[in-house]
């Protein structure tokens, strides 16, 4: 019986390791992987200045991304809607590295600088949550999700690697 048991534990444990592939992607330098599961649709968006934008959709018009620059990111409204001084400072772009430049030379913290981590969250006007996470070069998030997926998205999300 406790054979029985051990087998079927083991095949439990492989069956969940095949609903998920490891998602890879190249932004020049930086490489970036997640687990997300096998039944998404997944799209590679580019712009012609090497912008990328890694979309995974889900069937029910929720979907997790990952993007390599501030341009076109999908959260864009949601993170607009929180205020200008908010927004301002998450799209800070090219002029995070002009504020940084600005605050040695000044030698004190005259302009607010965002940080290498710096996370986002909502809900929509359609009580749907979005996430939006700047991790240096690369942004990852989700939109369109509804409460009962929220954890899902989150511990999909939590398998991001950036190297």
């Amino acid at each position: 019986m406790k054979k029985y048991a051990i087998i079927l534990l083991f095949i439990s444990l492989l069956s969940c390791g095949t609903n998920k592939i490891v998602f890879k992607c190249n932004f020049q330098k930086i490489i970036c992987s997640m687990a997300m599961p096998k039944y998404t649709y997944q799209e590679q968006l580019e712009s012609l200045d090497c912008e990328k934008c890694y979309v995974f959709n889900f069937t029910d018009s929720s979907f997790i991304y990952v993007l390599n620059s501030d341009n076109g990111n999908p959260n864009y409204t949601n993170i607009k809607n929180l205020g200008d001084s908010i927004s301002n400072f998450r799209f800070q772009g090219v002029f995070r590295q002009i504020n940084i430049d600005i605050n040695n030379q000044k030698g004190y913290a005259l302009l607010p600088i965002l940080p290498e981590k710096f996370e986002l969250s909502g809900e929509d006007d359609n009580s749907l949550f979005w996430k939006d996470i700047f991790m240096g070069e690369v942004s990852i998030g989700y939109k369109n999700v509804p409460k009962e997926k929220k954890d899902f998205f989150e511990n999909c999300l939590k398998t991001f690697r950036k190297k």
